[in-house]
């Protein structure tokens, strides 16, 4: 078990991880419904953890998760193109990742609802956090 101080402070993450695994086990194991809105809920969670404890960057749970979220592939849709303008620099801290200075516009070519869009610039493609950027006209206003 794991002390909620710990939840707090940032501490002992590996024990408060372990221990929601087990929770979720043993919620699972008392015999909740294939239709429960819990036992569905529960299975998702369950595989989150998973995700986050074999994985050793955390920094980015959406993309992780990313199976759980909601998505929108921009490149099928030839009817728009969605098209931002950086908002902020954003330098990038894993390879998959699009760096941008301020100003910087970007074609979208997947919206997630989990905050990281992928997009190109230069004839890059890479994931980036979407509160960074703003929608502009695909005129470039």
């Amino acid at each position: 078990t794991f002390d909620a101080n710990d939840l707090y402070q940032g501490q002992n993450f590996s024990k408060v991880l372990s221990s929601l695994v087990a929770l979720n086990k043993v919620t699972a194991d008392i015999g909740l419904g294939s239709d429960s809105v819990c036992a569905r809920h529960s299975s998702h969670r369950i595989k989150s953890f998973d995700s986050l404890a074999s994985h050793s960057s955390l920094t980015r749970t959406s993309k992780l998760l990313q199976g759980q979220y909601r998505s929108l592939d921009m490149t099928d849709n030839s009817n728009h193109q969605l098209v931002v303008k950086a908002r902020f620099n954003f330098q990038q801290t894993n390879e998959d990742e699009l760096s941008f200075a301020k100003g910087d516009i970007i074609h979208v070519t997947r919206v997630e609802e989990g905050g990281w869009w992928e997009g190109t610039l230069n004839g890059k493609t890479g994931w980036f956090p979407s509160n960074y950027v703003r929608e502009i006209k695909s005129n470039g206003k």
